[in-house]
C-alpha cells in the first residue's frame, strides 16, 4: 500500500473531508513574499492572546517555515510528522511566547513544498482537532497563487490580505485576488476579505493604499473589500 492510499484510507476513517474547525479562522496571506505577514499572524496572535484568547498559529509555508525562527524555538515535530508519521496534530503543537501555540509547516525538508490535495485536504480535515484548543486558529500561508494557498483560502472565512504600496505587491495582491474569484469553491457570502497596508509611513498613505487596490477589485472582480 503506497502512502497516498494509505492517507485515503485514514481520510475515509476519519470522515469527510470538508469538515470544517469551529474555532475562528484566519488565513494571513499575500501575493508577493516579504511584505510581512510572517509579523501580521504573530503579533495578531500575541494580542490575542493578550485579550484572553486561546489561539494556534499553522505555518502553511510548507518547507519554508519561518514562524519558529521568528518566536526563537526549535520545534521537536511539524507537519510533516502528521502526514507521513500518522501523528495527532495535538502532539505537533510547540509552545511559543505568551503561550501562543504553533504548528510549524517544516523548514527544509523538500517533501512538503508539493503536496497534492489529498494531503491539503487531510492537513485542514485535522485542524478540527484544534477545537479543544484554541478560539482562534491563524494560518499563515505561502505568498502566491499555488494549489496550497487557494485551498486553504477558501477553506478560511476570514481572510487578511497584506500588501506594501510597492508595484509589485500591489499587482501580485490583485492577482491573488482573481484567481480566489475564480476558484469554484470561494464563497463570496461566508468569506470576509479584508486588506492590511503595511510598511506606510503614514495613515493616508495606507488609505490610499487601500483606495488604490479596492477601486480596481471592484471594478474588475466585483468583489467587496474590507480595510483594517
Amino acid at each position: 500500500m503506497d502512502q497516498a492510499e494509505q492517507l485515503r484510507n485514514l481520510i475515509k476513517a476519519q470522515g469527510t473531508a470538508n469538515r470544517r474547525p469551529l474555532a475562528r479562522v484566519i488565513t494571513v496571506t499575500s501575493g508577493k513574499g516579504g511584505v510581512g505577514k510572517s509579523n501580521v499572524s504573530i503579533n495578531l496572535a500575541v494580542q490575542l492572546r493578550k485579550m484572553g484568547q486561546r489561539v494556534v498559529i499553522l505555518d502553511a509555508d510548507f518547507g519554508l517555515a519561518n514562524i519558529e525562527i521568528m518566536f526563537g524555538t526549535v520545534p521537536k515535530h511539524n507537519l510533516s510528522d502528521l502526514i507521513y508519521q500518522h501523528k495527532n496534530i495535538r502532539e505537533i503543537i510547540t509552545w511559543g511566547p505568551e503561550n501562543v501555540g504553533f504548528i510549524s509547516g517544516g523548514s527544509g525538508i523538500s517533501g512538503m513544498y508539493n503536496l497534492d490535495r489529498g494531503y491539503l485536504e487531510y492537513i485542514i480535515m485535522n485542524l478540527a482537532e484544534l477545537d479543544a484548543l484554541a478560539d482562534t486558529i491563524i494560518i499563515d500561508t505561502g505568498a502566491g497563487i499555488s494549489m496550497s494557498v487557494m485551498d486553504f483560502l477558501v477553506a478560511s472565512g476570514e481572510i487578511l490580505l497584506v500588501t506594501t504600496p510597492e508595484p509589485t505587491s500591489i499587482t501580485d495582491s490583485y492577482s491573488l485576488l482573481k484567481a480566489l474569484n475564480q476558484n469554484e469553491r470561494f464563497s463570496r457570502e461566508y468569506t470576509k476579505v479584508k486588506v492590511i497596508s503595511n510598511r506606510v509611513s503614514s495613515t493616508e498613505e495606507g488609505q490610499q493604499l487601500y483606495n488604490k487596490l479596492s477601486a480596481v477589485v471592484s471594478r474588475y472582480l466585483k468583489l467587496p473589500l474590507q480595510y483594517l
